[in-house]
């Protein structure tokens, strides 16, 4: 049984990724994350994360993709999540406001061992690899 649906979202360009530092609002113990939350009950995956960013970042996204959907046992809240992962450019940073969470920029070329949850560091050299491969 799956006990929660996520969408979430990360920000790439040529030589970056933008995460979320989450240390100050930390849920399961995290440093790292990606941008988005829970699906809610009256939306679908593509409606909460648009609403996510514009509660994260204060930023209106239109340009995204779906990269991966899976279910995975994220041993931190001790059940099933649905993750809607998407992607998308990083926008222009003068059209977005740090709410919740700061922004953090991390080399596409060099991940660093951070301290993330339910794989989520996994994911993200996963979408390494895919974004290298379409370059």
């Amino acid at each position: 049984m799956i006990k929660r649906k996520v969408a979430i979202i990360i920000f790439y360009d040529n030589n970056n990724f933008m995460i979320q530092d989450r240390r100050k609002i930390s849920k399961w113990g995290e440093d790292y994350g990606f941008f988005g939350g829970a699906i809610e009950n009256n939306e679908n995956s593509e409606e909460a994360i648009k609403r996510e960013i514009k509660e994260e970042l204060n930023f209106e996204i239109k340009d995204f993709k779906l990269f991966k959907k899976d279910v995975k046992f994220i041993k931190e809240i001790n059940g099933k999540v649905e993750r809607n992962l998407f992607v998308s450019e990083i926008p222009d940073l003068n059209s977005i406001k740090e709410i919740e969470g700061k922004i953090k920029f991390i080399s596409r070329n060099k991940i660093p061992d951070l301290k993330m949850v339910g794989g989520d560091l996994e994911l993200l050299k996963e979408i390494k690899d895919y974004l290298n491969k379409i370059k």
